[in-house]
């Protein structure tokens, strides 16, 4: 079956098998860079949340032979264990001095989201927007965001400029930068976690860097989601830049996590650029693409440019 007829499939399915008071609904839900998913929510009778859980991953599966009733219970053990037992109390939300200890920012590409940008408060920077969420913390559902869009500067009778100082503010306090060399990956894998990172650096002052057995490095934050913003931290690359003595290509590896790399003369410049397109291309799920652009922070104007 194709993947429309797959869908459908697995509702029924899961009608069946959901008590009589629950809904089973199919969404077609928007993500970055333009991209739709198809969703399927199970809505329970008393309760304002709901886990959507998305049907691409499972319809690969399904063609490598996996059964679709195999399919729809782990559908189901995955919704019991992510929904909450009670509705959510929202309020937190509704208020701008409630919600403001809790905005940060993200990037995502300016071109591929003009639509979305349409609707939500941004600041644009270089050929990407930045765009501002409310990250919330639960002990049950553990982290989650929630896009701010145009409607709720209404409701706060607030700007795009007020967003922005707040999330300037918060996102580097909530979002600590983590910062790795690309051999730590493998010792990563192979002997647990251990990253260079905000925490241990003794003071304010002091420059990012870790072991100097290689030249690339992975900066992202510490949750590794939508850790590419971590780049507009203040001072962080100038600091990493004068450790190195060098300008700093940063390589847009997705909208998680970028890979800087101290600049030379005989670095090949158009390269770097159809290695990224093709790392975009190849190695990057649609929406987590960041930018086909390789950028540099440059030590003489203390700012991110495109090369």
């Amino acid at each position: 079956m194709d993947f429309m007829e797959f869908t459908q499939t697995i509702k029924e399915m899961a009608e069946v098998r959901c008590k009589e008071n629950d809904k089973v609904s199919l969404n077609r839900v928007p993500k970055n860079n333009g991209v739709f998913l198809q969703g399927l929510t199970i809505s329970k009778k008393g309760r304002n949340i709901s886990p959507t859980i998305y049907l691409e991953e499972f319809y690969k599966e399904y063609q490598k032979g996996r059964s679709a009733e195999d399919i729809v219970e782990e559908i189901l053990f995955i919704y019991e264990e992510k929904t909450l037992q009670n509705s959510l109390d929202m309020d937190f939300f509704t208020e701008y001095d409630k919600a403001v200890e809790n905005i940060v920012f993200k990037l995502v590409n300016y071109e591929k989201n003009e639509e979305l940008l349409a609707d939500v408060p941004h600041v644009k920077y270089l050929d990407l927007a930045i765009v501002f969420l409310y990250l919330f913390r639960d002990h049950e559902i553990g982290n989650a965001t929630i896009l701010i869009h145009n409607n709720h500067l209404k409701i706060w009778e607030k700007t795009t400029e007020d967003l922005y100082e707040a999330a300037c503010k918060n996102t580097p306090r909530l979002l600590k930068w983590e910062l790795k060399g690309m051999e730590e990956i493998l010792k990563e894998l192979c002997a647990g976690d251990h990253f260079y990172d905000e925490e241990e650096a003794e003071t304010d002052e002091e420059c990012p860097d870790i072991h100097d057995d290689g030249e690339m490095y992975v900066l992202t934050n510490h949750e590794r989601i939508n850790g590419a913003g971590v780049i507009l931290y203040d001072s962080l690359l100038s600091r990493f830049a004068e450790r190195k003595k060098k300008d700093i290509i940063i390589l847009p590896s997705s909208v998680h996590e970028v890979i800087l790399l101290p600049c030379d003369d005989n670095q090949d410049k158009r390269m770097l650029m159809e290695l990224v397109k093709e790392v975009n291309q190849t190695q990057v799920e649609a929406q987590e693409v960041l930018s086909d652009s390789v950028y540099l922070f440059s030590r003489k104007e203390q700012k991110v440019v495109c090369l």
